[in-house]
């Protein structure tokens, strides 16, 4: 199963708050069209971690495996209208830490979201907002100057991985299975203290080529 390092920022959360809005709306991350299908179909576990600038280590507070899909794409609503009358699904606020969004939730069978995703149009693979849903549980480690796994504690450590807005692979490829998986379809999303509504272009891409090796390095990592 693969397994990634996500750093959370110190701006909104604390580490109580984001496991809070984590049990009570499940997690969801921001993130690229192609991270997001990536993260999907290796069925990813995630690590959540906070920078400590000053010590220059990650400290995991929890972690959690990959549950759906989200996105602000018109063609998410398009393909699932039916299915969503049929569950039916109702459009919500949440308000999060982050940002407020009015969504609806899906249940479909996870190879349907693989498909799904293969026909999102290019130009809605850009512009539109794209997030990974996660479950979440505490999990307390210390990512800390060398590279190692200690089995008995399940600490990770890893050297100097600078903070950054994606997601650092670890270790492990395909694996396991979802069944049942959410796709939530984002009607309206905004960014706390922003103006800025849904169809935007997302940021430009982390190079995590400098973290290539760290697969290989943490083959024995397990969930």
């Amino acid at each position: 199963m693969a397994i990634y390092l996500h750093y959370v920022g110190e701006r909104w959360y604390t580490d109580e708050r984001f496991i809070k809005e984590g049990k009570d709306m499940g997690v969801q991350r921001l993130t690229s069209y192609a991270m997001v299908k990536k993260l999907f179909n290796e069925r990813a576990i995630i690590y959540y971690a906070r920078y400590d600038r000053n010590r220059n280590y990650a400290r995991v507070f929890a972690k959690g495996k990959v549950t759906g899909v989200a996105s602000t794409s018109m063609t998410f609503r398009k393909i699932l209208g039916d299915k969503i009358h049929k569950q039916g699904g109702i459009w919500t606020k949440e308000v999060r830490g982050c940002g407020t969004c009015y969504s609806c939730i899906v249940f479909i069978d996870e190879e349907d979201i693989d498909k799904i995703l293969d026909e999102i149009p290019k130009d809605e693979q850009r512009r539109c907002r794209w997030f990974i849903l996660s479950d979440i549980e505490p999990y307390t480690t210390a990512i800390d100057n060398r590279i190692k796994y200690k089995v008995k504690t399940r600490h990770i450590i890893v050297y100097d991985i600078a903070f950054t807005r994606g997601f650092i692979k670890l270790s492990g490829g395909k694996e396991g299975n979802i069944g049942k998986a959410i796709l939530k379809i984002i009607k309206m999303h905004k960014l706390r203290d922003s103006d800025e509504y849904d169809d935007v272009i997302g940021k430009a891409k982390v190079d995590l080529s400098q973290y290539t090796q760290l697969d290989k390095w943490l083959g024995g990592v397990s969930p």
